[in-house]
């Protein structure tokens, strides 16, 4: 954001693209063999409440707790998320694939799914997801034809521990068959507890990428 406040065209991606003679399709087929979890993005925009799905979401940091997220620079969430500096990752259960198709803006339905969202520390958390992790923009990072946002995590929540998750894998929507065939590789992790905690606000250190810029509040208005 400019010091007029007006927002900041997302800069353009480097046009030295080294490796820019892969076949982008068997590219996308091959990545296709990873199966993923399907979120959806959340934040305030000027316009109320926006949110995208994404499944381009990865843990990247213990210490401290921060997560990657890739965003499309073609989509309104890359630029809202300049300006919005709090975003919510909303991790989709098994039933709703209706909800990822919306946000995907491939729900060809004229009346949307049903669904509401709440205020949540912070950010716009999409209820009745199997659970959500709320962050503060630390860094905007490029990565080609998409931006890396880097998130700082301050609230995490899980309201059904024992739901199944939503997955994508070879460009179609998958769920669990078992997830208790065989022992977890880390029993720590394993838990039947829900999970409500809000670390609050976090201050970055002067010297870090965008320090000094101050959350700004929303009210929540509905969607």
């Amino acid at each position: 954001m400019d010091p007029s406040g007006r927002m900041e065209p997302v800069p353009p991606a480097p046009s030295d693209r080294a490796g820019s003679d892969v076949d982008q399709l068997a590219f996308r087929r091959t990545l296709g063999y990873l199966a993923t979890g399907v979120t959806v993005i959340s934040l305030y925009s000027d316009e109320g409440v926006h949110g995208m799905t994404a499944n381009a979401v990865m843990s990247l940091s213990l210490d401290p707790p921060l997560i990657l997220v890739a965003i499309d620079r073609r989509a309104r969430t890359a630029r809202y998320i300049q300006t919005a500096r709090a975003f919510g990752v909303n991790i989709l259960r098994d039933t709703q694939e209706p909800l990822s198709r919306f946000f995907a803006r491939s729900w060809r339905p004229a009346t949307p799914p049903e669904h509401r969202f709440a205020e949540w520390a912070g950010v716009p958390y999409l209820v009745g997801s199997l659970a959500g992790i709320s962050c503060r923009v630390a860094e905007i990072l490029d990565g080609g034809d998409h931006i890396i946002v880097v998130g700082r995590v301050v609230g995490l929540r899980v309201d059904d521990p024992e739901g199944q998750p939503l997955l994508f894998y070879r460009g179609r929507y998958a769920s669990l068959v078992s997830h208790e065939a065989s022992p977890p590789e880390s029993p720590e992790l394993t838990s039947s507890e829900h999970i409500h905690v809000y670390y609050g606000e976090w201050s970055q250190d002067e010297g870090e990428p965008l320090a000094g810029r101050p959350i700004p509040p929303h009210p929540w208005t509905g969607y």
